[in-house]
């Protein structure tokens, strides 16, 4: 068993860091394990050295060469998913009700501002409460909740627009790897004019989530008209739009058959009346095989 409780504290200015490790410092059952100034520090840092608390602020560069803040949203329920009994204390300097929601439900059981000096001046005890399974807030962040702290947002409900935010020159397939969506779709999804901006975003995900019964949201999910302002958003220099309708309906279409059948390959060749090899050669050109074996564990 630890005699100490094992603290890491993520946030880039040195100054604020101090504050902490001063604070810290003066419970003697506390030990500090790590600092650091990069969200793409925090993954390899803490399989090295696991921590009972993590103490991160909202706006840290993702990298050296990212200043770009790293993706929050995506971060904390991945990390939960590592390490399910590490409780994670966010100390920020905002304040917008949708985003403190949205972190929450992401999973952080504490959220301080850091203009609250009495919280921070306790933050060794706060530490503590946290182990012991108590919640942190800041009365202000309380105030602003009259209800459950934690509606009405769901986990991936904001998790496209951290990864985004982060990653802006990523690759739109390597942002659908990461959230289970469909490269195709999260390319529809950002091309997208919102008249109702980030809400109606909001809204289309967290309806999809609720009624799909599958593992991966792909287009065949999405509804009629972002499919139909793909037109108005394609330049005449564009690859072929029809070309690319007629593989995505395509791909959607073998996908939805393998499901059902329980991706059993042979039964669904069968199903489909077409040769085996033939279905086995569709799948790797659109790019199915590397799903299904994800999906059957390998």
């Amino acid at each position: 068993m630890k005699d100490k409780i094992q603290v890491m504290i993520m946030d880039d200015h040195q100054g604020i860091v101090d504050g902490y490790l001063y604070r810290l410092s003066i419970v003697p059952n506390i030990a500090v394990v790590g600092t650091l100034s990069y969200g793409e520090d925090l993954e390899p840092a803490l399989k090295e050295n696991p921590v009972d608390v993590l103490i991160l602020d909202v706006e840290v560069p993702a990298s050296p060469d990212n200043p770009n803040a790293y993706p929050i949203l995506h971060t904390i329920p991945k990390l939960l998913r590592l390490y399910p009994n590490l409780a994670i204390l966010v100390i920020s300097v905002h304040n917008e009700p949708g985003l403190v929601r949205a972190i929450v439900e992401a999973g952080a059981v504490g959220y301080i501002l850091k203009s609250d000096s009495n919280k921070i001046q306790e933050l060794g005890k706060w530490i503590v409460s946290l182990v012991n399974g108590d919640p942190c807030f800041s009365d202000k962040i309380l105030r602003a909740f009259p209800g459950r702290i934690n509606e009405p947002f769901t986990p991936r409900q904001l998790e496209a627009l951290s990864l985004c935010a982060a990653y802006p020159n990523s690759k739109t397939a390597e942002l659908a790897r990461k959230m289970k969506i469909a490269d195709s779709t999260l390319r529809i999804l950002t091309s997208y004019w919102w008249p109702g901006n980030i809400r109606e975003l909001e809204n289309l995900i967290e309806r999809i989530v609720a009624i799909s019964d599958k593992d991966w949201i792909t287009d065949e999910d999405l509804p009629y008209e972002l499919h139909v302002a793909q037109l108005d958003t394609e330049g005449p220099a564009a690859e072929n739009l029809l070309e690319r309708a007629v593989t995505t309906f395509e791909r959607n279409f073998l996908i939805r058959a393998l499901e059902k059948s329980g991706w059993n390959v042979t039964g669904t060749a069968r199903t489909l009346g077409i040769p085996l090899s033939t279905l086995k050669f569709k799948m790797d050109r659109l790019e199915i095989r590397e799903l299904a074996k994800k999906i059957r564990g390998g």
